[in-house]
């Protein structure tokens, strides 16, 4: 257990844990069992709630920092910690959520700006490797909706997919600016960040997303992307994104699909849901979940099926439907709220075992196995507020699974951070 001002605690690829407090210091934990020794970072406070998170190799920390006076930068710390100054990006608008690609070398950062939503890109080579410079370089994108938007990195490429007014799918090299920043003199990064307002230390370097039309996918009607994913998948050159589509039957409901963006071929994963499907790839690209409800009397579940698509039908793994879908490899993690309750579990389904038939004797085998976590909890307020809504853009980069994908880290409405055995079948 360890205190943290909410569930903001994500596992890294080397078995850490990153949890920032009830003041928005950050700090690093080894977990063991009964506890764990805490290490703070040197690093600015005022964590945005559910910003932090890891590189792809835990090789940097990150996470936005939004200060008293309302002032937001972005912080990326290298890792393994010894002692080194945060890098610290200002940044002109109040940001929502954050991303790093896979390969690391960039970080997508989602806000708003003057009633406009932008994308910041930043590069994060700093973290990585010695540089003279203070603050790396960065592209500002005025987007052309003030709703709503979601987004997700290429598996293979700096390139991000953005589902713009929740009608349209588009792709956008993750380019940064080719000058950096000057650097912030004798001050550390730290101690600038927050020294003088933000217009006058940025600049907006990329020019406004006007003609994305050329590179999109259009839907139309009542199809409401939630979170688009782009999936690395076989026969797929550039991957595929996975994403509702309205149903052919023309009956207000979506259809699951998995869209190739260089053929434009897409295939159909599940039809007749409702148009707020929450869905989700594993990082294998092996299987596809999605979580609602699928008749208008109120029936919902979660479903599974593997890829392709030829490989089986769906299997129902749950018999209502889920707050939230966490993958850990092949392995899908389901919130569950209990009743009425504010009371929350966890559970997680293993699919099943490979070669074994399905039939009379092995139907139970054939659609996996569903475990339950021993004890419930509440979550933080903030949890519900923030991030449930929301989950499944934060799934696409926070990492609730361990290293090992044998356990989940979470935390409860008294602040206290808790790991959640799972062992595998």
């Amino acid at each position: 257990r360890a205190q943290a001002v909410c569930p903001e605690s994500v596992a890294a690829p080397n078995g850490r844990l990153a949890i920032c407090d009830r003041g928005g210091q950050v700090f690093v934990c080894q977990p063991v069992e009964g506890g764990g020794r805490r290490e703070p970072l040197w690093a600015p406070p005022h964590c945005l709630p559910f910003s932090l998170c890891w590189g792809p190799s835990g090789e940097y920390l990150a996470y936005t920092s939004v200060s008293e006076v309302r002032l937001a930068a972005l912080v990326v710390v290298p890792m393994p910690w010894v002692g080194t100054d945060a890098i610290v990006t200002p940044l002109q608008m109040a940001p929502y959520y954050l991303a790093p690609s896979p390969c690391g070398t960039r970080i997508a950062v989602l806000g708003a700006l003057r009633h406009r939503q932008v994308l910041c890109i930043v590069d994060t080579a700093q973290a990585t490797m010695p540089c003279t410079e203070r603050a790396p370089p960065m592209s500002l994108h005025v987007l052309v909706s003030a709703a709503p938007l979601y987004f997700d990195w290429a598996p293979h490429a700096p390139e991000v997919l953005l589902a713009l007014r929740g009608r349209r799918l588009c792709r956008e090299r993750g380019a940064v600016a080719s000058e950096a920043y000057s650097s912030v003199g004798e001050a550390t990064a730290s101690e600038a960040a927050f020294q003088q307002p933000l217009q006058q230390r940025t600049t907006e370097l990329g020019p406004p997303w006007a003609g994305l039309g050329a590179e999109g996918w259009a839907v139309s009607g009542s199809a409401s992307f939630r979170a688009p994913q782009w999936v690395d998948r076989l026969g797929c050159p550039q991957g595929a994104w996975l994403s509702p589509k309205d149903s052919e039957a023309g009956n207000g409901r979506v259809s699951l699909v998995l869209h190739d963006p260089a053929s434009g071929a897409t295939e159909v994963i599940c039809e007749t849901l409702p148009p707020s499907v929450h869905f989700s790839a594993s990082p294998t690209g092996r299987w596809v979940a999605w979580s609602g409800m699928h008749d208008m009397r109120g029936h919902g579940g979660v479903f599974v099926r593997r890829l392709p698509v030829a490989s089986g039908s769906p299997i129902m793994v749950f018999n209502d439907t889920a707050l939230a879908l966490a993958w850990g490899g092949d392995r899908l993690a389901l919130l569950i709220e209990l009743g009425d309750s504010d009371e929350l579990v966890w559970a997680v389904w293993d699919p099943p075992v490979e070669g074994v038939e399905g039939g009379p004797a092995g139907v139970a085998a054939s659609a996996g196995r569903l475990s339950v976590a021993p004890a419930s909890f509440r979550p933080h307020e903030a949890f519900f507020e923030r991030v449930l809504p929301f989950f499944d853009q934060f799934e696409r980069r926070l990492r609730l699974w361990s290293p090992r994908n044998d356990a989940i880290v979470f935390a409860d409405e008294r602040s206290q951070v808790w790991v959640q055995p799972f062992p595998p079948p």
